[in-house]
């Protein structure tokens, strides 16, 4: 690889990338991103892995190889196939950091080395941590509670996350990561080679030569796609069908023993070099790509540079981005094979001038995956990222939902409130929050005091009349279907009592070990202490009605946590919302002196708008927003008159959606 040229322009400081290690196809993505920043340093765990048919093609890059422990395991997916893994544990990596003192960390995965990144920043609170994490929900699939729980940690830890396709954004954002620190980068390669290789020396193109490339282990999902193509040779008795296998791996002589039509042959070339690959697809009338589960697929970018449609499976993110069925190729579900079937017929039905017209589209489609469009993207990250701590660093508190800056509202005796000064958030926060030990003494104080001796806590529970009032418009507006209910912070169990009197299904969670007792003692209903205890009791419910009732100002990533109430909501059920209204009357008028404001348990302060946001950032929509009480009894007509003023001004004290989950 030549010497890189100087900086020209882009983010002026230091950047460490970390690493397994560095393959062929992400060279040009890191040279050019060695030339839109200062300085760029990549460490890597190995120079190339064993299973790798590739050899390192990294000179020229500022490649440094770490001190590294490695270890093997096989991963079980849940779509059946195993796959051998190298675990790799870099030692070294927090030595090399503290000299190299980056002022941005990019970090490859959630695993060893991210945490590692971590622990530098909090020694180093100007350095900023990017998370490149190449998966998708797919391959992400029971990937375990530890792990789970980890990437969970590193998350509220880190300040952009680099993916590589919108599977992989959704991923991250259900985990409560804010949309506007998600970055997609997807896998590029320098196409130049490939684009040329129509005009390679060597055997004509022939539209019914199949290509497959890649490795030959199960996840590929290989075996399955030509027990398919045999099936569909045996049925048709046209032309001969070739199918080229460029790879290795422990199923070639499987594969190879494999008994296929006399209409069909198979020939096997082995593992060849990156540098070889493009006389391979100069040669194809198809790329087949059959992957149980792929992230991305190098190969998809490979075959449309060269101008080689793509029969590809939809478990792979590049064929997802990539691919349109008759257009640049055909798709299928490989665990279907009629779907297969189909997909073949298809191809091979495409008469000859249509397919030039769609070598023509694969190229111009593949011209849009460039390595420098690739660099760009992954330099907003770095810029973001850089931003982010900066401001926290300056002892400026970034707003925890999009990480924009924030700006005081009012000092308070306990906290400061502040405002996110993002016009598509304005989320207002505490900060710094409470710790755990606090929190739990002002909870005891204002909730739920030790003693019984029948005084009134100091924050007053709901009157009953209104959360049968709430019940009967479940029970009403979203139907009579609507049975199951989960009052998600019951405290003493009111409102899932009144669910369970008015004939529903009623269940509660309580963190506060007091409160949860009376609730299961006084409601007769199970009460548990937070989701991942409920749903180790019962794995397989799902609820018609969630609801949160002036609770979601108490939780400290309330996105988070309606992420994971979502995923418990039945396929028509609905989640309910209640909270104080900081754009009130009574908080502009009273301020700091307004007693959300003033209590310490108040994490959040939420407008109309930043509830939305935070609902969005969820997957949640928002059908309606609803008054319960419709009128109070009580009011006079004068005093009605103000209260739907109020309401039609968005004024009101509170605020109460009605949300589903986004389609």
């Amino acid at each position: 690889m030549p010497e890189l040229p100087a900086h020209e322009s882009g983010f002026p400081g230091r950047v460490t990338l970390l690493t397994n290690f560095v393959p062929p196809y992400l060279v040009a993505l890191f040279a050019e991103l060695a030339k839109r920043v200062s300085d760029l340093e990549i460490f890597v765990s190995t120079r190339m892995e064993s299973n790798r048919p590739w050899e390192f093609q990294g000179e020229g890059l500022p490649v440094h190889v770490q001190r590294t422990l490695t270890l093997s395991r096989t991963w079980r997916h849940p779509a059946g196939f195993r796959e051998a893994q190298s675990l790799h544990f870099p030692l070294d990596t927090l030595a090399l950091l503290h000299r190299h003192r980056p002022d941005v960390i990019v970090t490859t995965e959630f695993g060893f080395r991210t945490v590692q990144a971590v622990i530098h920043r909090r020694l180093h609170a100007r350095t900023a941590v990017v998370a490149w994490a190449p998966i998708s929900e797919l391959t992400e699939q029971s990937r375990g509670r530890f792990r789970e729980g980890l990437r969970r940690w590193l998350l509220r830890r880190v300040d952009a996350v680099v993916v590589t396709s919108e599977s992989g954004a959704r991923y991250i954002r259900r985990r409560g990561f804010p949309d506007h620190a998600i970055f997609q980068v997807p896998h590029t390669t320098d196409g130049g080679a490939f684009a040329g290789s129509a005009n390679a020396p060597g055997e004509r193109r022939a539209p019914r030569r199949l290509l497959y490339v890649g490795q030959l282990i199960e996840r590929k999902a290989v075996a399955e796609f030509l027990s398919a193509l045999s099936g569909w040779a045996e049925t048709d008795r046209g032309e001969v069908i070739e199918f080229w296998i460029v790879g290795d791996g422990p199923l070639r002589a499987a594969l190879e023993s494999q008994r296929v039509p006399a209409s069909l042959r198979v020939k096997f070339f082995g593992s060849v070099s990156y540098a070889d690959l493009p006389s391979y697809y100069a040669r194809a009338g198809m790329l087949v790509f059959p992957t149980l589960a792929d992230e991305w697929g190098l190969v998809v970018n490979e075959a449309m540079a060269a101008g080689v449609p793509v029969l590809g499976s939809r478990n792979s993110q590049a064929v997802e981005a990539m691919v349109e069925d008759g257009e640049t190729g055909w798709t299928f579900s490989p665990d279907q094979p009629e779907e297969i079937a189909s997909a073949l017929d298809r191809a091979f039905s495409t008469p000859l001038d249509r397919l030039g017209v769609m070598r023509d589209r694969c190229r111009a489609r593949a011209r849009a995956f460039t390595p420098e469009a690739a660099a760009g993207r992954m330099l907003e990250a770095i810029e973001c990222a850089a931003s982010a701590r900066s401001r926290a660093a300056s002892g400026t508190p970034t707003c925890p939902l999009c990480r924009g800056h924030a700006s005081a509202l009012h000092v308070l005796p306990h906290t400061t409130a502040w405002q996110c000064a993002a016009a598509d958030c304005k989320l207002r926060f505490a900060a710094p929050q409470p710790s755990d030990g606090d929190l739990h003494a002002a909870y005891r104080a204002l909730y739920y005091p030790e003693r019984a001796d029948g005084a009134t806590p100091a924050c007053e529970s709901t009157p009953s009349a209104i959360h049968r009032e709430l019940i009967r418009y479940l029970t009403g507006t979203l139907g009579a279907a609507h049975t199951r209910v989960l009052d998600y912070g019951c405290g003493h169990g009111a409102l899932a009592g009144a669910a369970r009197e008015a004939g529903l299904e009623a269940f509660g969670i309580e963190p506060d070990p007091q409160a949860r007792a009376s609730a299961e003692r006084e409601g007769r209903l199970p009460v548990f202490e937070d989701i991942a205890a409920l749903r180790r009791a019962q794995p397989e419910t799902r609820f018609d009605a969630i609801v949160l009732w002036q609770v979601i100002e108490h939780l400290r990533e309330p996105w988070a946590e309606l992420t994971r109430l979502r995923d418990l909501l039945s396929p028509t059920g609905r989640l309910v919302v209640a909270t104080p209204n900081s754009r009130g009357l009574k908080a502009r008028v009273q301020r700091a002196r307004w007693e959300n404001f003033a209590n310490p348990t108040h994490l959040y302060y939420f407008t109309d708008a930043s509830l939305a946001r935070v609902a969005r950032q969820s997957g949640l929509a928002i059908e309606a927003r609803i008054h319960v009480p419709d009128a109070y009894p009580h009011h006079g007509a004068l005093r009605r008159l103000a209260q739907s003023w109020l309401r039609a001004s968005r004024l009101d004290g509170d605020l109460l959606f009605v949300l589903r989950a986004r389609d």
